[in-house]
Order: C-alpha cells, then structure tokens, then sequence
C-alpha cells in the first residue's frame, strides 16, 4: 500500500496542538477503515522551525489519507505521494561505504 504525506501548518505557538492532531489523526484513520476504506495511520513527523507537520497515510489513494486529515480537523495545504527509502544493499545509505587507507591505497 502507498504512503501519503498530508502536509500541514501548524503554529509553533501552540505546541499542544500537534499531539492532538495525531491522537484526532489516528482516530479518524481508524474511522475510515471501520467503514470499509484502505488506511491507516502510520507517522507524524513535526517541523516546529518551519511550523509545519507531516501526516503519513498508508492509504489505497491520496484522496483517502486527505479524507482522513479532513476527519481529523487538520487544515492541510497537500497530499503528495511518499516513499521510505530502502537501505538493503545501498552503502550510501547503511554507513557499509568502503573507505580507502589514509594513505590513499
């Protein structure tokens, strides 16, 4: 199943309301599935810099993880398509990258 990233705005004066948008987020995706829809919740990931706040949906299609962000009274700019990048095999990414001598052999 696909992931989304519902993308959010979320005030970094009111540093209680991305909890309660996760709690509201979870219990909408739960909703949702009960009445026969693809989804779940599966992350939130909070820029508090940016004020921003990333909902991931594990959703059939992006409109499903945006209908779930509705149920939940999050106001969000986008829904865009993402992906967790697999490190299996991937020096780049497992820290495995070969690394010459310091004498350059």
């Amino acid at each position: 199943m696909p992931f989304f990233a519902v993308e959010a705005y979320v005030p970094a004066s009111d540093p209680d309301g991305v909890a309660a948008c996760v709690r509201r987020a979870i219990a909408a995706a739960q909703t949702l599935a009960e009445e026969g829809a693809d989804v779940r919740f599966v992350r939130a990931l909070h820029l508090p810099g940016d004020e921003t706040c990333f909902f991931v949906f594990a959703a059939d299609v992006a409109e499903t993880a945006g209908e779930a962000a509705r149920r939940a009274g999050v106001e969000y700019d986008r829904v865009v398509e993402a992906a967790e990048p697999s490190c299996t095999g991937s020096p780049e990414l497992t820290g495995r990258a070969s690394r010459r001598s310091p004498s350059g052999s």
